[in-house]
């Protein structure tokens, strides 16, 4: 009203429209509002008349905004991906950056591959990473921004580049077109991996002022400007990393073509895919498992050597619909199929006749000598020369049934070590240990043929026992170990008790020692020094088993030690390992004299065989099961039996025939899986090229006196009486029994039995005094109760230590009854019993305070408190050592240990009787403290002197000056003059004297220095100022203007 050129306001603003650069109050100055006087619309982008924010479509392309993904895009609806092109003209509308004419899921972003074409995705997942723009547009998830924004140019908008198309393929990505002082960047933030990322690029600008800039993590890489192009490459440690490519001008001057260029940017990145469809190229064999699980005529290659496990053959429709693309001609594949699938070295044929899986690398045929023949298809096991019959004659079929019959004759034949048409239970035995292989036993399946052996036929849950056999020919016929009586003397002595084994009291016990269980089959070599060969034989420049020259540990008949209980040894052996005097058992087991006297310890010496556990592992095994068939009950089996058992078992088929028994020509290997050994004549175990003991005594026949008696081996004495009979061995004239030392005739009496005979021992009632020392060395009471007797006499009284109950105190005249006087020049005694004594062999101590060995006389410490008894205060109390106040007290006991009345918990100065405060905590008492509360004013100028918080009251109120949060009982008005310090500090005068009060000249409350308007007729002020400077875009312009000539003027300079 007050101007009369302007009549409009249209948005309120107090300025009229005629002014007003934007008069609708929008936002949005008038030149660029399509509707200046409308506070809600300033766009039309389809130039309908109808402003944006209103028009349900802006493009007028027939798809409402709300359901349009390019509102300002007549040309589309639809952006998949939300990369900014419409999906009609997007060449990848999913944004995986696989091309929509090679994708089978165009619109599935994470998939993009169908191998078979069975419409299940071969994974899905992360796309890949292509930085190559062959989208045709800025990636999603790609930012760009800055003066003018990035694009990409190419077969739908050409490239400023030199030859007008992209860097490389179809498109590349362009700076925005910006001017002077301005900039365009394009940006990507991901997760990377540690590597190199590397991109093309290309620039024409003006040289050395315009540039392409590279960005890592905010810091300048490399730029480059002029006509160049290259690639460039940066190392990047693993982790978030954000990269920009920035268009760069300076403030005047363009050149060239003005732009730049980036394509085929890679990246380091991970990929985080998902399996989809197992099996990509439908041909059965899971893609985890298949070689080329793209290629439908490979399959599985089991061993890893890059060979299929087969290939197959014609042609193959992956999709099974039909379509050509997915029909793949396998006769035409370069693959060749594995002979070996599971890479053993076993071709698969042979595994399959062999009974293995050729499809199990860890699963291959047994071959036991290692000339590359199964054992089940191998007539020589062991590789020996020697021939064994085959464990599997279903093998021989194809060679007709008298084939087969003869293989199974021929197992009979191999067992059956005379050849007399009957097998005995040692032959059996035998063959049951040496000719079977039992390291291919380990999960107690001993022989496929023997399965049904352990089966519960009767159905009462416990393994059936069909007959049994003892072997003392009382209830049997079995007397291959017997002798003509009828009892199991074949291995007694003369007087048909078993203990030929036996020692001198009739027990069994010569080889009932040390008992380990243990594989009889393996010869391994196992230190290369003498020092660490433990368990075995050191041997030097020995010869066995084959074995020339041999130096080293080596154990000749086993190695493998699995349990040391019996009840547990299962598939091996119960033997002896060591035995003889001198092994600590107690048993009398044979000489320990370096000789194979059949304990195990000598090398080459072999152990006891069969044992009583070897035998009773057999017949639990073996023979309780089998003697069913004996029908003669002759202890032994007759080839007829051996055929009905095969037939009953199942193991001979029923419709082949018996041959009946007939002497084959053959020498059967009785040790087929033993290369050093194929025969036993004396069926002891110990094949004949190795065995030197003829009378199987275990003692070798170089080294036994008597090589044709088992009972005998030696004579020490050499009276032709063997030791086991000889009564006195050592020919001593000392019986045996009464001899301490029956093998040693320089030694026959041992009085404390320590091992040491008396004519050598120093001590020989074991009492721990030497004979020459001890009144009675032979006292039989010292070595039963070695303080039930007496050796010494400490003080000379005549009265032994023990029963003396003053050890260390001698009377001066004789003892009335002894007789016995005082040693020559002992001290007469303390006069304490021992009973009270602390040291009763030493009169100088009778007392040890603290314990610690050192009599109180002699210890400078009684209580051993760590205080020399001098300083002390209590010598004898470990608990105490000082008493400062005097008391009596202790100070660990005494409740005030300064004696000033304040307790030691409550005195701040527990041993100083002048202090007991310390106030302000600064080791000062407050006694001698000048100031208590640490404040830095002394007490005697401080207000308030045990208050760290005040100091000062200047009107005197009883309130400390100091006030605030920190001050909550602080003075508000220090000068008590009615003005508060915060008011007087504001209106600029002293808030500590009551003279100083600020001045109110209109008496308004607001004193003078703060109040505006002093006069009490106070007006109005003017109209309040606009805000805003007139005229400013002016003023702009002419800012704009002054520093373009500037910089012009630079550039000419």
């Amino acid at each position: 009203p007050t101007d009369a050129g302007e009549n409009l306001d249209t948005d309120g603003d107090g300025f009229c429209d005629n002014a007003d650069a934007d008069d609708d109050g929008d936002g949005y100055f008038d030149y660029n509002d399509l509707f200046p006087l409308d506070g809600t619309e300033w766009a039309d982008f389809d130039g309908d008349g109808t402003g944006d924010n209103a028009d349900l479509d802006d493009d007028e392309d027939g798809c409402l905004d709300e359901d349009d993904d390019l509102p300002y895009d007549a040309s589309d609806c639809s952006d998949l991906d939300g990369d900014g092109v419409g999906d009609s003209t997007d060449p990848d509308d999913d944004g995986d950056n696989v091309m929509d004419d090679v994708d089978p899921f165009p619109e599935d972003g994470s998939a993009w591959a169908d191998n078979d074409g069975d419409g299940d995705p071969d994974f899905t997942g992360d796309p890949p990473f292509l930085g190559n723009f062959e989208g045709g547009a800025i990636p999603a998830g790609w930012s760009t921004y800055g003066s003018a924004p990035w694009f990409a140019c190419g077969t739908t908008v050409s490239c400023g580049t030199a030859n007008g198309s992209a860097i490389n393929g179809s498109y590349s990505a362009e700076s925005g077109d910006i001017s002077d002082s301005q900039t365009s960047s394009l940006e990507v933030t991901m997760m990377t991996l540690a590597g190199d990322v590397s991109f093309s690029y290309e620039t024409s600008t003006e040289y050395y002022w315009d540039y392409l800039r590279f960005y890592v993590d905010g810091s300048l890489a490399m730029s480059w400007s002029g006509v160049t192009a290259g690639t460039h490459t940066h190392t990047v440690a693993a982790g978030w990393h954000t990269f920009e490519w920035m268009y760069y001008k300076d403030g005047s001057v363009s050149s060239n073509a003005d732009t730049v260029w980036v394509d085929d940017i890679t990246m380091p990145v991970s990929q985080t895919l998902n399996q989809s469809d197992m099996d990509d190229d439908n041909d059965g064999i899971a893609d985890e498992f298949d070689l080329d699980p793209y290629d439908p005529c490979v399959s599985a290659d089991t061993d890893g050597d890059g060979s299929p496990d087969w290939v197959m053959s014609g042609t193959i429709d992956m999709s099974g619909l039909g379509l050509e693309e997915f029909i793949v001609d396998c006769d035409a594949s370069m693959w060749m199929e594995d002979w070996d699938d599971d890479g053993d070295g076993w071709a698969d044929e042979l595994e399959m006749i062999c009974g293995s899986d050729w499809l199990d690398g860890m699963d291959y045929p047994y071959d036991g000598d290692g000339d590359w023949i199964c054992d089940a298809m191998d007539h020589d096991l062991d590789d020996d020369g020697h021939m064994n019959p085959l464990e599997d004659c279903s093998l021989l079929y194809e060679e007709g049934e008298d084939a087969v019959v003869d293989c199974i004759a021929d197992g009979f034949r191999s067992v059956d070590a005379d050849s007399d048409g009957d097998i005995t239970y040692m032959e059996l035995i035998h063959a049951f240990y040496f000719q079977n292989d039992w390291s291919e036993d380990e999960d107690d399946d001993w022989d496929d043929d023997w399965d049904d052996d352990w089966d519960d036929e009767s159905g009462n849950d416990t393994d059936d026992e069909v007959g049994t056999m003892s072997h003392d020919g009382t209830n049997d016929t079995h007397d291959d170990m017997d002798d003509a009586n009828g009892t199991d003397d074949d291995m007694d002595d003369a007087n048909g008790t078993d203990d030929d084994m036996d020692d001198a009291n009739g027990t069994d016990d010569d080889w009932d020692d040390d008992m380990v269980c243990y594989n009889m089959w393996t010869h391994t070599v196992n230190n290369d020094s003498e020092s660490e060969c433990s368990g075995y034989g050191w041997y030097e420049n020995a010869s066995f088993g084959g074995v020339e020259n041999f130096t080293g540990c080596y154990n000749i008949v086993s190695h493998v030690v699995t349990t040391d209980d019996a009840d547990s040894c299962v598939m091996y052996m119960w033997v002896s390992t060591s035995g003889g005097p001198g092994d600590g058992d107690g048993h009398d087991d044979g000489h320990d004299d370096g000789h194979d006297d059949g304990d195990g310890d000598d090398g080459g010496e072999p152990m006891a065989w069969p044992s009583a556990e070897d035998m009773a592992l057999f017949e639990d095994l073996f023979w309780d099961y089998y003697i069913a068939w004996d029908n003669d009950s002759s202890g032994s089996f007759s080839f007829d039996e051996y055929w009905t058992i095969g037939v009953d078992e199942g193991d001979i088929p029923s419709e082949l025939t018996n041959p009946g028994w007939s002497a084959g020509s053959t020498d059967w290997d009785q040790f087929p899986y033993d290369q050093a050994e194929w025969s036993d004549t004396d069926l002891d175990g110990i094949g004949d090229n190795t065995d030197n003991d003829d009378d199987g005594d275990g003692v070798p026949d170089s080294q036994d006196e008597f090589p044709l008696d088992g009972s005998e081996s030696s004579d020490l004495d050499g009276d032709g009486i063997g030791d086991n009979s000889d009564d006195d061995i050592d020919g001593d004239g000392v019986d045996n029994s009464d001899d301490d030392f029956d093998s040693d005739p320089g030694a026959a009496a041992d009085n404390d039995g320590d091992g040491l005979d008396d004519a050598s021992d120093a001590d020989d009632d074991n009492d721990g005094v030497p004979d020459v020392a001890d009144w009675s060395p032979l006292d039989q009471d010292c070595i039963a109760n070695p303080m039930g007797c007496e050796q010494y006499d400490t003080d000379g009284d005549g009265v032994g230590d023990n029963a003396d109950t003053d050890d260390d105190t001698c009377p001066a005249a004789a003892d009335a009854t002894t007789g016995a006087t005082c040693n020559e020049g002992y001290y007469p005694g303390d006069g304490v019993e021992d009973a009270n004594d602390a040291f009763h062999l030493d009169p100088s101590e009778t007392t040890d305070s603290d314990g610690d060995g050192i009599g109180d006389n002699a210890d400078p410490d009684d209580d051993n408190d760590n205080v020399p008894d001098g300083l002390d205060a209590f010598d004898f109390d470990a608990t105490e050592s000082r008493d400062t106040d005097g008391d009596g007290v202790g100070d660990n006991a005494d409740p005030d240990m300064d004696g000033d009345g304040y307790l030691n918990s409550d005195d701040a100065f527990p041993l100083n009787e002048m202090e007991w405060i310390d106030t302000d905590g600064d080791n000062i008492g407050d006694n001698s403290d000048s100031d208590d509360d640490g404040d830095g004013v002394i007490d005697t100028d401080d207000f308030a002197p045990l208050d760290s918080k005040q100091w000062m009251d200047t009107d005197g109120d009883g309130m400390g000056d100091n006030d605030g949060a920190d001050y909550p009982n602080g003075d508000t008005d220090d000068d008590n003059d009615g003005f508060s310090d915060a008011e007087e500090d504001d209106c600029g005068t002293d808030s500590k004297s009551a003279a100083s009060q600020p001045s109110d000249f209109d008496g308004d409350g607001l004193c003078d220095a703060k109040d505006a308007t002093d006069d009490r007729a106070e007006k109005l002020d003017g109209q309040e100022e606009p805000g805003f400077t007139p005229g400013f875009p002016s003023v702009l312009a002419a800012i704009s203007l002054l520093g373009a000539a500037v910089l012009g003027r630079r550039k000419e300079d």
